[in-house]
């Protein structure tokens, strides 16, 4: 099996610095994404998304899902629309609430 290479021959200039704690190095990179990505701390990759047929209200006919979304999709049953669940929505003195403009 192939050594790798020193850090005094890699190409990387990072790999030739001083090392720095990968922890440090993390951090950072939350950070930058962070500032391109302002709902970072709502992102995940086992989200819930909310299914609702466009013909709808009051609620009916929603489905949460986590799983098979694509597959869900694909079905020519109805038209829906999809969207990520909120885990932490805004509230107006404690509910939630809803804008609609036509």
């Amino acid at each position: 099996m192939a050594q790798p290479p020193d850090a005094a021959a890699h190409p990387d200039p990072v790999a030739q610095r001083e090392p720095v704690a990968l922890e440090q190095r993390a951090l950072e990179a939350l950070k930058g994404l962070a500032q391109v990505r302002p709902q970072l701390e709502m992102d995940g990759w086992r989200n819930i998304w909310l299914l609702k047929p466009s013909y709808g209200s009051k609620g009916l006919g929603m489905r949460l899902v986590n799983e098979g979304v694509q597959k869900i999709l694909q079905e020519r049953d109805c038209l829906r629309v999809v969207q990520k669940y909120v885990e932490r929505p805004f509230l107006i003195d404690g509910f939630k609430f809803d804008i609609r403009c036509w």
